[in-house]
């Protein structure tokens, strides 16, 4: 497989981020850099920038000279959701406040909108991303922002493996475009209505991965 684009180091670690969460890179292979670089076609500058961002994100760990994918376990879905209520509850707590403009959430929800009465999950969920990092941006705090857009790229990978199922998407559109309605209007059910939210997102995906002993899926908080 060959890519090209003049951020391949970006490209390359979004390819192997996707094959880890679904599970075509198992847990304990191992990634070493001059033969990714054969394979990809490129050379080991743009790997090891790539490995840099796969290891930042938790997923592998090194090895020697080399790394080795980490398991993903419903305990790695339940800790990147803990962060995320934290990220997001922090940022709606601020818009509420302070009466943020959140044009870009509105804009966010009618795209989800289209995307559900086509049936495109794939689409839904970029238009989901896309209506929580309103919230990240119109907060107008530039260290949380980067926290939000490292921690987006996992996130991101989640949507795309395993999309939000198709015979619920339009109840989707509506408990979003309710949590946008809570947070501008200053109600204070805009909390519960997204820790609700999350929580059902959270257990969607760890049902998806391997449990760890004592754990049972969406468990969390």
């Amino acid at each position: 497989m060959k890519i090209r684009n003049e951020l391949l180091g970006d490209q390359l670690a979004r390819v192997l981020r996707r094959q880890i969460l679904s599970g075509e890179r198992p847990g304990g292979d191992l990634l070493i850099e001059k033969a990714l670089a054969e394979d990809f076609g490129t050379s080991r500058g743009p790997v090891r920038d790539a490995l840099a961002q796969l290891d930042e994100d938790g997923l592998i760990a090194a090895s020697g000279r080399s790394y080795r994918v980490l398991e993903v376990t419903a305990h790695d879905i339940e800790e990147i959701y803990d962060l995320r209520y934290l990220l997001e509850r922090h940022a709606m707590g601020r818009a509420a406040r302070t009466g943020a403009e959140l044009a870009a959430a509105h804009e966010a929800v009618r795209r989800m909108r289209a995307a559900a009465e086509a049936s495109d999950g794939i689409a839904f969920g970029r238009a989901d991303l896309a209506f929580h990092r309103a919230f990240q941006e119109a907060a107008e705090q530039r260290r949380i922002l980067s926290m939000w857009r490292k921690f987006e790229r996992s996130l991101s990978t989640l949507l795309e493996v395993n999309p939000h199922p198709g015979d619920d998407l339009l109840r989707a559109v509506e408990v979003h475009a309710d949590l946008l309605r809570a947070v501008e209007s200053g109600d204070p059910a805009w909390e519960e209505q997204l820790q609700t939210h999350l929580g059902e997102a959270r257990d969607r995906f760890a049902l998806g991965y391997a449990a760890e002993p004592g754990l049972e899926p969406g468990s969390g908080s």
